[in-house]
């Protein structure tokens, strides 16, 4: 025999919200980490902690898939900037952020000044 518990989703949800917590889904999503080539992913996962540490709302892309299809994701996920990083970006640490609630604007900058400048871009 065996004894145990369990909470509907639709209760824990309930609960969250009357506690003032928010499903991540329902959160606004500043940044969406593009992760393109063989060095690209390490380097996303160590911007979306960076970026997460200054208290911005990231999510991350999906390594091998490709640019344009990421690009589409981040969008739908109704992010305000893509940041690309690929295999050169890496090597020189920097990123490519796009700007996607505004003009589509693209400017490289380097990683640890990336968070400032979601931040301070709108």
């Amino acid at each position: 025999p065996g004894t145990g518990t369990a909470m509907g989703v639709e209760r824990t949800v309930l609960n969250l919200r009357a506690r003032g917590i928010e499903a991540p889904s329902d959160a606004p999503v500043d940044v969406v980490t593009i992760p393109l080539g063989e060095h690209g992913p390490s380097a996303a996962l160590r911007l979306a902690q960076s970026l997460r540490a200054a208290g911005l709302t990231v999510r991350a892309g999906i390594p091998g898939r490709s640019l344009r299809a990421q690009l589409r994701g981040a969008g739908a996920a109704g992010a305000r900037y893509a940041a690309i990083l690929g295999d050169a970006e890496a090597a020189r640490g920097v990123v490519q952020l796009k700007h996607l609630a505004g003009d589509g604007e693209q400017r490289e900058v380097a990683m640890g000044d990336a968070a400032d400048a979601v931040a301070g871009g709108g």
